[in-house]
C-alpha cells in the first residue's frame, strides 16, 4: 500500500489516502495451479470411466437377462432356438410355429434401456454359444442351453471380462415332453378299455400309434404336418414301459425321470 502526502503550506503533511497496488501472478504460481489441476484431471478420468463401465456392464446383464425368457418363449412355439437374437423380432429366415415378436413387451418396459436385441451396450454384436467355449452356434434338437455373450468392455471375446447369461429350455422340453405323455397315455388307457382283448397293443411304436389313430382315440396330425407326438421334447423317441411287455399299457421318455414321469396310462 502506498499513502498519499500532500503539505497545508504551514509545512504539516496531510495523509490524502491510501492507493492499493496489485501485481500478477509470477510464473511459479502458474505452473504449481497448472500441476494441481493436472493431478485432479488425471485422479478424474479413470474414475469417471470407470463408472461409465460399470453403469455399461449394469446395462448389458440387465438386457441379457430381459432377453432370457423372450429366448424360452421362442423355442416353445418353434421347437428350437434362434441362430441370431434378431429372429425374435422378425421371422427371418422363415420358422414354422413363429408368433412373434417376442421382445415388444421388453422395449415398451424398458425405455430407458439399450434393447437394440443384438447389441450390448458398447454397441458390439452379443454371440450366441451352446457353451463358453465356442463361438459359434446351431439349434441342434438335443441342445438344452444357449448362452448369450457379450464381448464385454474390451471388445474382445474369450477375455476376462466377457458377460453371459445362460438360458435353460429343460423346463420348456420337459413340459413339452409330460404334456404329450398325457394325451398319449391317456389314449391308451381309452384304447385298452375297449379293445384289450381283441387288439392289444405291440410293443411296436410305429404299429400301436397306427392302432390308437385308427381306433380314433388319438387324434391325427393335419396332413402334411409333422406328427410331434412321436417324439418328446428332446426329439427322442418314446418307449414303451415296462420294455418288453405286451399288451402296452403306458408310455415314457428317457430323458424325464422321477417327479416330471406322468401317472401310468392303464
Amino acid at each position: 500500500m502506498q499513502e498519499l502526502r500532500s503539505s497545508d503550506g504551514n509545512g504539516a503533511h496531510v495523509v490524502l489516502g491510501r492507493h492499493a497496488r496489485y501485481g500478477g501472478f509470477s510464473l511459479l504460481e502458474i505452473l504449481v495451479v497448472i500441476a494441481i489441476v493436472a493431478v485432479i484431471a488425471g485422479m478424474a478420468v479413470p474414475v469417471a470411466a470407470a463408472t461409465i463401465t460399470r453403469s455399461k456392464v449394469a446395462e448389458t446383464r440387465e438386457e441379457m437377462r430381459m432377453l432370457a425368457p423372450a429366448l424360452q418363449s421362442y423355442f416353445w412355439d418353434c421347437r428350437r432356438l434362434p441362430t441370431t437374437l434378431s429372429q425374435l423380432q422378425t421371422n427371418s429366415p422363415a420358422v414354422s410355429g413363429w408368433k412373434g415378436p417376442y421382445t415388444a413387451a421388453l422395449v415398451s418396459s424398458k425405455p430407458n434401456v439399450n434393447l437394440s436385441l443384438d447389441q450390448d451396450a458398447w454397441n458390439t454384436a452379443y454371440v450366441l454359444s451352446a457353451s463358453v467355449d465356442t463361438t459359434t452356434w446351431s439349434p441342434t434338437t438335443s441342445t438344452n442351453q444357449i448362452v448369450i455373450r457379450s464381448k464385454g468392455p474390451d471388445l474382445t471375446l474369450n477375455t476376462s471380462d466377457d458377460l453371459s447369461e445362460t438360458v435353460s429350455v429343460i423346463p420348456q422340453r420337459r413340459k413339452e415332453t409330460v404334456d404329450e405323455l398325457n394325451i398319449i397315455n391317456t389314449a391308451i388307457q381309452a384304447y385298452n378299455a375297449q379293445y384289450l382283448a381283441s387288439a392289444p397293443l405291440p410293443t411296436n411304436l410305429e404299429a400301436m400309434f397306427n392302432l390308437l389313430y385308427g381306433a380314433n382315440v388319438l387324434p391325427r396330425p393335419p396332413t402334411g404336418t409333422a406328427d410331434t407326438l412321436r417324439t418328446d421334447g428332446w426329439g427322442s423317441a418314446y418307449v414303451a414301459t415296462p420294455s418288453g411287455v405286451t399288451p402296452v399299457v403306458r408310455v415314457t421318455s428317457s430323458n424325464i425321470t422321477g417327479a416330471a414321469t406322468p401317472p401310468a396310462g392303464n
